[in-house]
């Protein structure tokens, strides 16, 4: 069973390498679906399609307040654009993870910037633009802020 696992975790890699030409470099797809506020499927030129989380963030989840929003807000953004990923690996869930490029927006910093997401502090570099843009917000009180005491999808996946 742990060898099955191993030979499926490594043919994924082995795709994904034909696909993503080295880490930090942008490839092109399409979007065909969008799940979560954070989470799209991507297929390539070369026919593979991938499921990727939007590096550095994290969105409601569809059974938590604001969490369908976050979704749509995500398909309005990029379902079904061509998009430009810039592959930044897998995070340590294993999802391969990246920056999203749609009809020249970031998505991961324009969900935070929308308060569709949050910046996921577990992955996000400290010195992240997207610190800033859930700030402002916050501030404005946009999306997601407008509850008085959101809660962070991490907290909210521990209390059930």
């Amino acid at each position: 069973m742990i060898r099955r696992a191993v030979a499926s975790i490594a043919g994924f890699l082995l795709a994904c390498s034909c696909v993503f030409p080295a880490r930090g470099e942008g490839v092109a797809g399409r979007v065909v679906s969008v799940a979560a506020g954070d989470t799209l499927t991507i297929q390539f030129a070369s026919g593979l399609r991938t499921t990727m989380r939007l590096a550095g963030i994290a969105a409601p989840k569809k059974d938590q307040p604001h969490g369908i929003r976050s979704r749509q807000s995500l398909a309005e953004l990029c379902g079904g654009k061509t998009v430009t990923v810039e592959d930044q690996g897998a995070d340590p869930e294993g999802h391969l993870a990246g920056r999203v490029m749609c009809a020249g927006i970031n998505a991961n910093g324009e969900q935070v910037r929308r308060g569709a997401a949050w910046v996921d502090r577990r992955y996000a570099a400290p010195t992240s633009a997207l610190f800033r843009l859930e700030t402002d917000a916050r501030e404005h009180r946009r999306g997601l802020w407008r509850r008085r005491h959101p809660v962070a999808p991490w907290v909210w996946r521990q209390r059930r």
